[in-house]
């Protein structure tokens, strides 16, 4: 994890280097210590309380007795998490790892594994799912945004720093989700190692390439582990078909301060949650 580790030591005035764009290339991701303030942290976390996103949560699972709770929607809106998702840090920064073109918001998603019961996440590429869902190009990332501290035992990501360079690989249906199979795993272990675990405190975020392996595992701790992920394309590269994501709309930057200055808990524009039965982005790989 340390080749493409940096700590934000800048507040708000988070400076991106060509070291970080050189690592991210080279392994895939990019973990940035302390990009976000526990103030800040507070504040988000405040937004997943209310009535509104407890209502649209439904369970996923890899096929195991274990299942986790997951919220997804397509519009950041301008609650404090969609102020998050807009602001100047994360979306420069990824517009930077993905070559300086101009990004639109794919899809956010929030993954609640409860203490001792949170199930895994199965292997998988996000550009497994957004293959399918009609983009021709790798062209996006995601950035994780951990809520808790996350360690092996609550399930922490895991991934293989390097494993973008494979392009996409077959996905498969697994219970819920989409995984890459095993015995091809098992290949890839031998000639790039054995996947790293990304432990993380709050306030720290990764940034990854969609062609990233990466999975998570069951949370058999007394700590749950609460997980903001949002998805980021090139507008160059919108879906061929809009059989499952929506119409692009144009992603409104916003500056740092407003995470503070402008807090709040309701969103006022839509925020387009998708119900438990239009998640149908892995019916093809049946």
């Amino acid at each position: 994890m340390e080749a493409a580790t940096f700590t934000n030591t800048s507040g708000t005035g988070f400076n991106f280097t060509n070291e970080m764009l050189e690592a991210f290339q080279e392994q895939g991701f990019l973990l940035v210590r302390d990009l976000f303030s526990n103030q800040e942290m507070d504040l988000l976390e405040e937004c997943f309380t209310t009535q509104e996103f407890r209502e649209n949560v439904f369970t996923r699972s890899d096929g195991g007795e274990r299942g986790f709770q997951m919220a997804l929607w397509w519009e950041p809106g301008d609650d404090t998490v969609g102020l998050v998702t807009r602001s100047r840090r994360v979306v420069e920064t990824m517009r930077n790892l993905l070559g300086g073109k101009e990004l639109y918001h794919l899809s956010s998603k929030l993954i609640m594994k409860e203490p001792e019961s949170g199930g895994a996440f199965a292997w998988h590429q996000d550009y497994g799912y957004f293959y399918e869902n009609g983009l021709l190009f790798p062209d996006c990332g995601s950035v994780s945004i951990p809520l808790d501290p996350t360690y092996r035992e609550n399930g922490c990501l895991q991934i293989v720093p390097g494993s973008h360079k494979l392009g996409r690989l077959d996905h498969k249906r697994k219970g819920d989700l989409a995984s890459v199979d095993t015995e091809r795993l098992e290949e890839i272990f031998k000639v790039m190692g054995e996947p790293v675990m990304a432990e993380t405190k709050r306030g720290d975020v990764l940034f990854f390439h969609s062609n990233l392996l990466h999975t998570s595992g069951p949370n058999i701790s007394p700590n749950k582990r609460w997980n903001l992920v949002l998805a980021f394309n090139q507008l160059t590269n919108t879906p061929y078909h809009e059989r499952f994501l929506p119409p692009v709309s144009k992603l409104e930057m916003v500056e740092d301060e407003m995470i503070v200055t402008k807090h709040t808990t309701m969103s006022r524009i839509a925020k387009r949650f998708i119900r438990n039965k239009q998640d149908d982005s892995v019916e093809k790989l049946d």
